[in-house]
């Protein structure tokens, strides 16, 4: 609550419960369904915040189409890119939590109805999130992700999750706690390019526990076949290693036992993950092992996974074609939209 003082009167203003923040850039397609989604919510709450990182599409005449008072849009200037942006629009919130929503992606209606009672559950949470379902341009669920983790997780057991594995739990669209991100400015790092929220959850995690809805009150879109990371496969990998590699301290304070078993497991992680790729390219995709695989492995990972990795050439080829084919439907079976298998044990 705020109040502004002018002469004999007094204006209350109450504050939003939670801001709801839509960095945007040329999303003319998708922006509006991420619109209605919210202001669908059964929680009336919030506010709406929309940041148009100066997109030259149609983005601007579609969201000033709707008329509620919920809604402040913005439009830089100048295209500040994908981190900058995502700390200009944390610092136009007024609530008492915080939302980053993709401009593409939905929200259930009962999404911030099941979400936000745990922050009132538990007064140590700093962040939360749901499970998640994938999917299409045309909005038809692909995939579902769901994780075995209650309503309330230790953010120790969340924090060792992100550092010993390369995926991510958590999407970008996450309800985190505002006051504890004024410690920490910007909470976006340039750094870490496209993928700046991980180092955040990593952060935060080390300061708080995390709260879980297993349900999918988020649908989130596919990337466009155009979206320019979908050719940047080593530069997504080679980020993700240097974002581990830099909160590790976050962790394990010094050399130990349990830090060299958790380095360990990282490191076959990203084996396997290498070896995944290869495999796709090689049995799946048909495609060769081109010289820029061959530079960005040497950079990702050590010699001996490396001659794993190797060792898929001399793989007979009909053998290894049926063992992918195999692989790759077993993934889809935990991972189909009719079934709530959750994404990992």
């Amino acid at each position: 609550m705020i109040f502004h003082k002018c002469f004999h009167h007094v204006t209350f203003v109450k504050l939003p419960k939670i801001s709801l923040c839509v960095p945007t850039y040329n999303r003319g397609l998708f922006i509006a369904d991420t619109i209605r989604s919210v202001l669908n919510q059964t929680e009336s709450d919030f506010e709406l915040i929309i940041l148009n990182d100066a997109s030259p599409d149609s983005t601007e005449e579609i969201v000033k189409q709707f008329k509620d008072e919920r809604i402040r849009y913005y439009k830089n200037e100048t295209n500040l890119g994908v981190p900058e942006n995502y700390n200009r629009v944390f610092s136009l919130a007024r609530g008492e939590l915080v939302c980053l929503l993709e401009d593409h992606d939905l929200l259930d209606p009962k999404y911030l109805e099941k979400l936000l009672p745990l922050f009132d559950k538990y007064s140590n949470i700093v962040f939360a999130f749901t499970g998640i379902d994938l999917i299409d341009q045309q909005g038809k669920t692909t995939k579902r992700f769901l994780h075995p983790f209650q309503d309330w997780v230790s953010g120790k057991e969340m924090l060792r999750r992100l550092l010993v594995r390369l995926t991510c739990p958590c999407s970008l669209t996450t309800v985190i706690r505002k006051s504890i991100l004024e410690n920490y400015d910007p909470p976006f790092s340039s750094n870490y390019w496209w993928y700046a929220d991980i180092p955040l959850w990593m952060t935060l995690c080390s300061k708080g526990d995390v709260g879980y809805i297993r349900e999918p009150l988020l649908k989130m879109r596919e990337r466009e076949n155009e979206h320019f990371l979908n050719d940047k496969h080593w530069e997504s990998q080679l980020c993700l290693d240097s974002i581990h590699k830099d909160h590790w301290n976050l962790l394990h304070k010094g050399f130990s036992p349990g830090y060299c078993f958790d380095r360990i497991v990282f490191e076959c992680a990203k084996v396997w993950n290498v070896f995944r790729y290869r495999a796709n390219k090689l049995f799946y995709s048909r495609q060769k092992w081109s010289k820029e695989d061959k530079v960005g492995t040497r950079k990702f990972i050590h010699l001996l996974g490396r001659i794993l990795v190797a060792s898929l050439a001399i793989f007979p080829f009909s053998w290894g074609e049926c063992l992918s084919a195999k692989y790759v439907a077993w993934w889809k079976g935990r991972h189909v939209a009719d079934s709530y298998e959750v994404e990992e044990k």
